[in-house]
């Protein structure tokens, strides 16, 4: 998305985002201007928060059915809303941890449908245990999926050409990572940013008025510990597991001037999605205030949302697709090259607005 665009977009869902909390008014329906909506333009927009993949606007949800909403109603009686996907896809990992135990107790590798018959007379709890996950996670499907064919073309393009690099070659492979980034970043399509801000400020708030503890902490937060703030992120972060449909992370405090993890005061938290662990440094500048610290949870919490239900993110599967595969950290390429990320772009979008959203929910007592 084009720097000036991006920045622009910032400042404007910043600004009308303020109107909704010094008002203490619905965040979302006020960003989307509800009110000036007419009667069918609210029956397809209460459909779509319901229903309508996080990655488009409840505008192309309505074209989607050719604003006729009797045959839209027809349609999605069948499908589930994404409070069901989403309570359903965060249970999966209880499913996941009980047959990966299980595996390491029969002292077995892997279990799939090719040996499920063979391991059936011998095995009956594992391979019931896999099929209790199966059942789960094929009900955590998104109703449909999106599909930009110029995205397509690209990632196809990029999956020739890094066939043609040899293993060893590092910097060949970045290097064509990279240019293939800045194409990318050209189709970093946020349109319905404004839309996932206020889902998500609503989200935070109502964990927070719905926890006494995390209230409690928020209120107290400049007495707080490092170690204390860390354990408050991990609350906040398991509520919206359970909300967004995501694993659980575990959480990883480096306070070390040196640590394993090379966090700095200024970039004092990351996610790591192959361990599906946030890392904080817990007396660092990101968690020096609640603004901050709030901030930076939405900033490595969209990251999760994005890489494990990216319907229901900004960004959508087929992006994520070249992100997951192709991921390289800013310690790697340049800073500027490392924020064209779609996963970065949609972080970036929503952490500031919403970090100051609810810092001041919890300054004026609003939550």
């Amino acid at each position: 998305m084009k720097t000036e665009n991006y920045q622009k977009a910032i400042q404007n869902i910043f600004q009308r985002v303020g109107q909704t909390v010094t008002q203490d008014i619905s965040t979302l329906d006020y960003i989307m201007n509800v009110d000036a909506m007419s009667d069918t333009d609210k029956t397809f927009y209460e459909a779509y928060k319901k229903y309508g993949n996080r990655n488009h606007t409840w505008q192309d949800f309505k074209e989607m059915f050719h604003g006729d909403v009797a045959t839209m109603q027809k349609t999605v009686q069948h499908w589930r809303a994404w409070d069901e996907i989403n309570k359903q896809a965060a249970q999966t990992e209880a499913y996941a941890v009980k047959v990966q135990k299980l595996l390491q107790k029969y002292n077995l590798d892997s279990i799939n449908d090719t040996n499920l018959k063979k391991y059936k007379q011998d095995y009956p709890d594992l391979v019931d245990a896999f099929a209790d996950w199966l059942t789960h996670i094929r009900r955590t499907h998104p109703n449909y999926s999106t599909f930009d064919p110029q995205v397509a073309k690209l990632e196809m393009d990029f999956a020739k050409k890094v066939k043609s690099i040899a293993p060893d070659d590092k910097t060949g492979k970045i290097n064509l990572i990279t240019d293939y980034l800045k194409q990318m970043d050209e189709l970093v399509d946020l349109r319905n940013g404004d839309f996932v801000v206020g889902e998500r400020i609503e989200m935070y708030r109502k964990i927070i008025s719905s926890n006494k503890q995390i209230s409690e902490m928020l209120y107290n937060f400049d007495n707080l510990s490092g170690s204390e703030k860390v354990n408050l992120a991990h609350m906040i972060l398991d509520e919206s597991a359970k909300a967004n449909g995501l694993p659980r992370g575990t959480i990883i405090e480096d306070d070390a001037p040196n640590g394993p993890h090379k966090l700095t005061d200024s970039w004092g938290a990351a996610y790591d999605r192959r361990r599906r662990a946030f890392i904080f440094k817990g007396s660092g500048a990101n968690f020096s205030n609640v603004n901050r610290f709030l901030k930076t949870l939405a900033h490595e919490d969209a990251h999760r949302v994005d890489f494990y239900n990216p319907e229901y993110g900004m960004i959508g599967t087929q992006l994520m697709l070249f992100v997951t595969d192709n991921y390289v950290n800013n310690a790697t390429i340049a800073n500027d090259l490392y924020e064209k990320w779609a996963t970065e772009q949609s972080s970036y979008y929503l952490d500031k607005t919403t970090g100051a959203a609810l810092q001041y929910a919890i300054t004026h007592q609003k939550i």
